[in-house]
């Protein structure tokens, strides 16, 4: 018996918000085009992700792939990397620990928040995976969304990260539980 959505608690993004929510997320990752630049791959395959993630889609595999489409080409649109990666100076999983970290975190999202807050779940579970950093490319915008699809999942609203400040903190978050919870 396959599980129900949960019940929507807060509207659909606006296509302005969800055009704001992309160019923020991309300019986390250092791309900024034009403000709101429908037409360009990256914007537009980023905002049919994010409806994804609206409609309480977490699976990484599907969000990367459908941001990735035609951007990032060969083997690695929507699957894990082979290769050793570099995240702020310090090495994520390793390659052959992939499925094993991504199944061990997919029963975790599956089983939900237990002796925490739902906004404290989401978190834990986007710097977790954050620091799995599964695929070659594109695991923050990825993560961003898996991020959203459990708020929202979990009566939670949408967030938005902003370029700056609020940059700043969310890479502090991510470091302080690589720091204190996770083996490479």
């Amino acid at each position: 018996m396959r599980k129900r959505k949960p019940p929507r608690i807060y509207p659909k993004l606006t296509e302005t918000e969800l055009a704001e929510y992309v160019y923020q997320s991309n300019g986390i990752e250092g791309y900024t085009p034009d403000k709101h630049s429908e037409g360009d791959l990256l914007f537009d395959n980023h905002v049919l992700a994010a409806r994804l993630a609206e409609d309480f889609v977490w699976l990484p595999k599907l969000l990367h792939g459908t941001l990735m489409k035609g951007v990032l080409f060969g083997q690695y649109v929507g699957e894990y990397r082979d290769v050793p990666v570099l995240v702020g100076g310090q090495f994520a999983a390793r390659p052959a620990s992939l499925f094993y970290r991504m199944r061990d975190w997919e029963t975790m999202v599956k089983r939900g928040p237990q002796d925490e807050s739902a906004e404290r779940f989401a978190w834990r579970m986007h710097d977790h995976f954050e620091c799995i950093h599964p695929f070659i490319d594109s695991n923050g915008r990825t993560g961003r969304l898996v991020l959203n699809a459990l708020r929202l999942t979990h009566g939670l609203p949408w967030l938005t990260i902003h370029v700056g400040d609020e940059q700043m903190k969310y890479y502090e978050h991510i470091q302080k539980y690589r720091d204190e919870h996770f083996e490479p």
